[in-house]
This record gives structure tokens, C-alpha cells and sequence, in this order.
């Protein structure tokens, strides 16, 4: 009897204790719920997006839906085209080409030819170099001072010809200073023409120089007269160079060179050369002969063979 009412109040104890469990339980559930659901409606007043539902479409994402299928109702009349790549525009002379340009390269060559020997061989030969400065045996340009003054000359007179080129090359655009360069013509340029035989000489004030070119059909002649550098305006003729030039065939050219004051006369062969796949080489062959006793050169005759390769 007492064991029964034991266990009855112990049955009694624990049901009680699962039924606190039980009310406790279904407390907490009943608020997680509620915080949970108080989130959820608070949440698309802050950030615009729900859990449960999705937000309706603002007034400027209606138009702006509405604008792009406009848009696309264009495009569907418009024109394709094909893409078309825009030529790279034609870049004009460089800054050193329109300084030296092509007739001031042509003439400060045919200068240099003449002051320092036609061909590559001939300037070799007859300018000191190391051999002949130990033994005193100078060639036909002089001591290396000599060489050197007679380089820083040639250098002077292509200053005064660039400004030279270049001022005539303004005045003759510039229409204010037209007639002063039109005058300078007149004066420098010479043309005589009979049949198919002309002469056409020109001054060259900064070289104090005098060309004269000789056009015929049979042989290119040209006549250089060279005066004081030093000084303004033409004076006497220090020296006078007869070229005649005469192309056998487009692979032979003979060459005649009499330089009048100093009595040389020299006859230059050129004959270019191919060298199996490589091209630009050139043959020469000079001869060199004093005609008179007295001259600033050396007296004697000379045999000059040589080969080059322009580059």
C-alpha cells in the first residue's frame, strides 16, 4: 500500500515537470514566431526586398522597360553598315628632309666631289692618312692641318647655302617679297637655246661660284668656275673645271675631268658590279695626268682602281 502511494506521487511529480517543460516549449516558440514575422514586414521598408514577396516595380523602371523596347523598335529599321578602317594619312617630309632637301644633296655632293676627288679611291689616295703623316709624304691635298681647314670651309659654304636655298624658297612663295627674288633670277640665271643645243648657267652667291651646263643630245658637259670663297660677289677665277660625262651603254660610263688652273686631267670609268644576290656595287678605274708644268698639285700621273658598295 505505501509503495503504491509512492509510486503514484512520483508518476504525479513527472507528469507535472513535462508539463512546465511542454507550456515553457511552446512559450518560446510562440515568440521566435512573432520576432521572426516582425523581421520579415519590417525588412522591405529598409532594403526594398522581402523574403515572401517580391517588391512591385518602381514608376522609373516602368519607363525605363518601356524606353528600351521603344528602343529596340528602332532598331529594327535601322541600316547596318559595314565598318569601314580610315586610311592612315600621308605623313608629309621629315624635318631633315625639308632642310636637305633632294637638289641641295645632288649639288653638296657634286661640291664635295669636286674640292675632294670624284670617287671613293681618289679621296683615299689623295688625303694624308696615318701612313703619311709619320713619314712626312703628304698627297695632293696637303699637310692634315691643310685637310682639316679645307673640311671646315667646305662646311662654312653649306651653311651659307642652306640659308641661301631657304630664304629664295621663302621670297619666291611670299608674295610681298616676290619681286625682290624674281630680280635675283634674272640676275643669276642665264638660258640660251639654239635647236637642241642649250646653256644654262647660274650664280650661286654663297659659294661664289659659277655653273654652266651644256645640254646636248650627245654628252653631258658641265663647266664649273670657281671663285674667292671669302669675299661678296664675282671676282677672278681661281679655277676652272671642264666635266663631260659620256654613258657608253646603261652597265659602262666614261668620265673626262680637266681642271684648267691646275692642269690635272683625269679619266674615270665606273662600271657597276653584281655580286651574285648582292647589288650596289661599283667598279672604277681613274687616271690622273698633269698636261702642265706648274700647278698646286702634285706632278704626276696616277692609275687608281677601286671598288664600293653604296648603302
Amino acid at each position: 500500500m505505501m509503495n503504491r502511494k509512492c509510486l503514484a506521487r512520483k508518476l504525479q511529480l513527472a507528469l507535472g515537470f513535462q508539463g512546465g517543460l511542454a507550456i515553457v516549449g511552446s512559450a518560446l516558440l510562440v515568440f521566435g514566431l512573432w520576432v521572426w514575422g516582425s523581421e520579415a514586414v519590417a525588412a522591405p521598408a529598409n532594403s526594398g526586398t522581402s523574403r515572401w514577396a517580391a517588391p512591385k516595380p518602381s514608376t522609373a523602371r516602368r519607363n525605363q522597360d518601356r524606353n528600351w523596347l521603344r528602343d529596340l523598335s528602332v532598331e529594327r529599321d535601322e541600316e547596318i553598315r559595314d565598318l569601314e578602317w580610315v586610311l592612315r594619312p600621308v605623313e608629309g617630309p621629315s624635318l631633315h628632309g625639308r632642310i636637305f632637301t633632294d637638289a641641295l644633296n645632288q649639288e653638296f655632293k657634286t661640291r664635295y666631289e669636286e674640292r675632294f676627288g670624284r670617287t671613293e679611291i681618289e679621296r683615299v689616295a689623295l688625303a694624308p692618312n696615318r701612313f703619311t703623316y709619320y713619314n712626312d709624304v703628304y698627297g695632293f691635298r696637303g699637310t692634315p692641318e691643310e685637310v682639316t681647314q679645307e673640311r671646315r670651309r667646305f662646311a662654312e659654304f653649306m651653311m651659307r647655302r642652306l640659308a641661301e636655298w631657304h630664304f629664295e624658297n621663302y621670297a619666291k612663295n611670299d608674295p610681298k617679297v616676290r619681286p625682290v627674288w624674281e630680280a635675283k633670277e634674272k640676275i643669276s640665271n642665264l638660258k640660251v637655246e639654239v635647236a637642241s643645243f642649250r646653256i644654262d648657267a647660274r650664280y650661286s652667291l654663297s659659294g661664289n661660284v659659277l655653273d654652266v651646263n651644256m645640254v646636248n643630245p650627245w654628252v653631258k658637259s658641265h663647266l664649273t668656275l670657281e671663285m674667292d670663297p671669302n669675299s661678296m660677289g664675282p671676282g677672278p677665277v681661281r679655277e676652272s673645271i671642264w666635266t663631260v660625262v659620256k654613258p657608253i651603254h646603261d652597265r659602262y660610263t666614261v668620265e673626262a675631268r680637266w681642271r684648267v688652273s691646275d692642269g690635272i686631267v683625269s679619266i674615270i670609268q665606273h662600271r657597276p658590279v653584281q655580286l651574285g644576290r648582292f647589288g650596289g656595287w661599283h667598279a672604277s678605274l681613274t687616271t690622273s695626268a698633269a698636261v702642265k708644268d706648274g700647278g698646286t698639285s702634285t706632278r704626276e700621273t696616277l692609275w687608281l682602281a677601286g671598288v664600293g658598295r653604296g648603302f
